[in-house]
């Protein structure tokens, strides 16, 4: 891959929004990193950036693919024991919260039977509309997608803000050097904008104007969230 194109990568799809405090976490599963989601949300949550969780994913951590990757790749670092559970992402997680002091009663809904980003917001979406702000902690290569996910579901009315997580200590500057290289352009291929069949194109997102964004979080609201929502 040229360095022309790590570049134009890199500006599409990493980036950072205002980490503004929001009416509720949504932590979305990852697969054998959603260990490293949920570290990050429990930082937020201490920090008290939001009191209240929302928890989605339902496939299980085990990947092979990535123990595979980080046996032959020094720069991928796993935790070993995560990446082989057969708990479900948003078990997991939710496990691990409150192993590590989360309140049982802030976690205010899990949803465990997606399989992709759309469903995540799909079978979460009667919670969500309840709330006038969400930070979204998702992988950060996949951040943009899951904006323009939460646009299609949620409109312009809620603020929205990302919490980018690199896993494996893949990030930015070496992800293309990584046996995990061909994950991230394969994000990149679902939402290039030269790519006729994008999720854009085939409606499985909003395209999504950063500078918009930033000024949606810059706007206060006022409103409370209606947070007594259902539990699963």
């Amino acid at each position: 891959m040229s360095k022309n194109n790590v570049k134009e990568i890199n500006e599409h799809l990493f980036f950072e929004l205002p980490n503004v405090k929001t009416d509720c976490l949504l932590l979305l599963g990852a697969r054998s990193a959603s260990g490293e989601i949920a570290r990050a949300a429990l930082k937020l949550y201490k920090d008290g950036k939001s009191k209240k969780i929302i928890i989605s994913g339902g496939l299980k951590l085990r990947q092979l693919m990535t123990v595979f990757a980080a046996a032959v790749d020094k720069n991928i670092q796993i935790d070993k024991k995560e990446a082989l559970s057969s708990k479900t992402e948003a078990e997991f997680m939710r496990d691990y919260l409150l192993e590590n002091g989360v309140e049982s009663d802030d976690i205010i809904f899990l949803e465990n039977k997606s399989s992709n980003t759309g469903q995540n917001f799909k079978y979460s979406l009667q919670v969500l509309e309840r709330m006038n702000s969400i930070n979204i902690v998702c992988l950060a290569y996949a951040q943009r997608r899951a904006l323009g996910t939460a646009r299609k579901y949620l409109g312009d009315r809620v603020i929205l803000t990302t919490t980018a997580v690199s896993p494996f200590n893949v990030n930015e500057q070496n992800w293309h050097l990584t046996k995990l290289s061909s994950v991230v352009y394969g994000e990149m291929k679902k939402i290039d904008p030269s790519n006729p069949k994008n999720y854009i194109q085939l409606g499985f997102c909003k395209y999504v104007d950063l500078d918009k964004e930033r000024s949606i979080i810059s706007s206060p609201v006022n409103k409370p969230p209606k947070i007594n929502a259902p539990r699963r």
